[in-house]
């Protein structure tokens, strides 16, 4: 007859985790930690409560004052003046993380202005931009000949998004080399003749 041996933990009837169990799920922990880890400011992600949007402020800007807001694009152009930058930009919609949705058509442009110096070399016209500030009224500028109001929004929090990837397409189609089909997937389906 033989008689198992348990590893029973120090209350008694329970037995003791493994050592590698208790290990893996230290292991899963600390990576579902850094999964949900971001870089981007907590400002820059969450929606700002009561904040309209820029197609609702362009046609009414006077009744908007002092109101906080989160938008976002593209740059159009950036100018670097004495004290403060001021940014163009093509307002997009965001999507929930805050990242301008560049899919989305123009919402119209706005100006961000923000104390102190922003490198054009860095803020570059086409990069996508995240803005939370106030309104602060209109400012009459030219876009060619073109003479447009501009929302101003002087910003507290400004997020320059890393570009993002280039995805690569084969230039062939997917069966080639095998136009009977591929060896593992069979015939392909549009050769049926």
């Amino acid at each position: 007859m033989h008689s198992r041996l348990r590893a029973t933990s120090i209350e008694g009837d329970r037995p003791a985790p493994a050592a590698g169990a208790r290990g893996l799920g230290l292991a899963a922990a600390a990576l579902l930690l850094c999964a949900c880890a971001s870089t981007v400011p907590e400002r820059i992600r969450t929606p700002l409560p009561g904040s309209p949007p820029l197609t609702q402020v362009r046609q009414d800007p006077g009744a908007h004052l002092d109101v906080r807001v989160r938008w976002g694009g593209t740059i159009a152009s950036i100018e670097n003046e004495a004290e403060r930058t001021s940014m163009q930009i093509v307002g997009r919609p965001l999507a929930r993380n805050g990242r301008p949705r560049i899919e989305a058509p123009s919402q119209g442009r706005f100006l961000a202005v923000v104390p102190g110096f922003l490198d054009p070399a860095v803020f570059e016209q086409g990069r996508e931009v995240t803005v939370v500030g106030t309104l602060r009224g209109t400012a009459q500028k030219d876009i060619g000949e073109y003479p447009y109001e501009f929302p101003v929004v002087v910003a507290s929090d400004v997020y320059l998004w890393q570009p993002e990837p280039a995805y690569y397409a084969p230039p062939y189609p997917v069966f080639w080399p095998y136009p009977w089909g591929h060896p593992a997937y069979g015939p392909h389906p549009f050769y049926y003749w």
